[in-house]
């Protein structure tokens, strides 16, 4: 063998023994910290997992406050206004004597839905129950109260007939 046959293959397996290594060592080496990169990543995002859970948490309970303030737990606001005013009515010893679907008014700009229905009972009893309706939750403006005093010629008993309209823009 001469030596520059020799110098070749020497050549050869320095490239052969640069490919092997790379394989068995340098590639690994390299992947496992690309790898590790991406853990440590993943672990500083979720350091402050705890502090926005917290965070979420107490907007939890802010927005609960906030429900359970305005009463609004039900599906629809017709709903939700219908069981307002029986709970109301039947604390206050008035009752509902009509609840009409609602009116809905399309402008270019908005949209109005108005809410109404009456209510009988005494004077006290009425106004009480608006008052809860248009302090305590938001289902709109009481925009009208028409109060009626209605007479039952048979039996000669007056009654008391208040018809509310609530006007809901959006």
């Amino acid at each position: 063998m001469n030596s520059g046959l020799k110098n070749k293959i020497l050549f050869a397996g320095i490239l052969l023994l640069l490919v092997a290594c790379y394989r068995l060592a340098i590639g690994k080496t390299l992947d496992l910290r690309s790898e590790h990169r991406l853990l440590e990543e993943k672990t500083t995002s979720l350091k402050d997992t705890p502090a926005r859970l917290a965070i979420l948490r107490k907007k939890e309970r802010y927005y609960d406050s906030i429900i359970q303030r305005t009463d609004l737990g039900g599906t629809s606001v017709q709903n939700n206004l219908l069981r307002f005013l029986n709970r109301e009515t039947l604390k206050n010893g008035a009752k509902i004597i009509d609840f009409r679907p609602p009116h809905i008014f399309r402008d270019e700009n908005r949209e109005v839905t108005t809410y109404s229905f009456k209510i009988q009972g005494s004077y006290n009893h009425i106004l009480k129950t608006v008052y809860l309706l248009e302090q305590k939750v938001n289902f709109g403006q009481v925009v009208h109260v028409r109060l009626d005093k209605k007479t039952n010629h048979r039996t000669r008993a007056h009654t008391l007939e208040a018809i509310v309209f609530i006007q809901q823009r959006k």
